[in-house]
């Protein structure tokens, strides 16, 4: 066998390794797959509450939902993995899980709890099993794990208003402070026009009295020589009489 069949087998050994290993890949979920055989194992055998998604592999509505069904149970199953729910004081043991049941495959299944439409959602709940609670949440990720997570959702949402009131808070003193600032700005701007006002009023004042003097020594300087001519021509009228 010549060295390049050699290199194209294995080259296809390596493909099809590869093509099976992003197929396993692709076909894991954390979704559980619910069968007539399974079900009382999975869902009514277990103290765990479960969501179960009753639906058609043609339903619109469930192609829509999968992705988002399939996010919510690998984050439920990412929290299991870790320990359990910490903020919401969920046990690992007790994390919820979600399921599905296909009804064309199954349809005694779906009958058993009066399917009608898809997809259909039903939450068996603790010692409850037999009474499933109808799902009537939005069809997201975070909100399915709200439901599942009520009280996680519960501490979520305090904290999540609390945020955003810290965040008002500081929005409203950031505003008053900014408000401050405007304001001693302007009445600095103010003192500076008054000042400016002031400073020019006084040097109109001292202008004007300047020029008030000046007016004054010239009124009193032509006196002065107006005396000193009236007394020269005194003296001379007199130095001419006693000639």
């Amino acid at each position: 066998m010549s060295r390049a069949i050699i290199v194209l087998l294995l080259l296809a050994v390596v493909i099809a390794t590869t093509a099976a290993i992003a197929e396993t890949l692709a076909s894991a979920s954390a979704v559980i797959t619910l069968t007539a055989e399974n079900f009382n194992e999975q869902v009514l055998g277990t103290r765990r509450d479960v969501l179960v998604e009753f639906y058609a592999p043609w339903c619109g509505h469930c192609k829509s939902l999968k992705p988002q069904y399939e996010r919510a149970a690998a984050q439920l199953q990412e929290l299991e993995l870790n320990g359990g729910d910490a903020i919401g004081g969920v046990a690992a043991d007790m994390m919820p899980r979600l399921a599905a049941v296909n009804c064309d495959e199954h349809k005694p299944l779906c009958t058993r709890f009066a399917v009608r439409g898809f997809p259909t959602m039903m939450t068996f709940k603790g010692d409850l099993k037999e009474k499933p609670v109808p799902y009537q949440g939005k069809r997201t990720a975070e909100a399915i794990i709200d439901t599942m997570l009520p009280a996680r959702a519960k501490v979520q949402a305090a904290a999540k208003a609390a945020a955003e009131e810290a965040a008002m808070a500081a929005a409203k003193a950031a505003a008053e402070e900014a408000a401050a600032a405007r304001a001693a700005t302007e009445e600095a701007v103010a003192a500076k026009a008054a000042t400016e006002e002031a400073t020019a009023a006084t040097t109109k004042t001292v202008a004007a009295e300047e020029v008030t003097a000046t007016k004054v020594t010239v009124e009193v300087d032509s006196v002065a020589a107006a005396a000193a001519a009236a007394a020269a021509a005194a003296a001379a009228a007199k130095t001419d009489d006693e000639l």
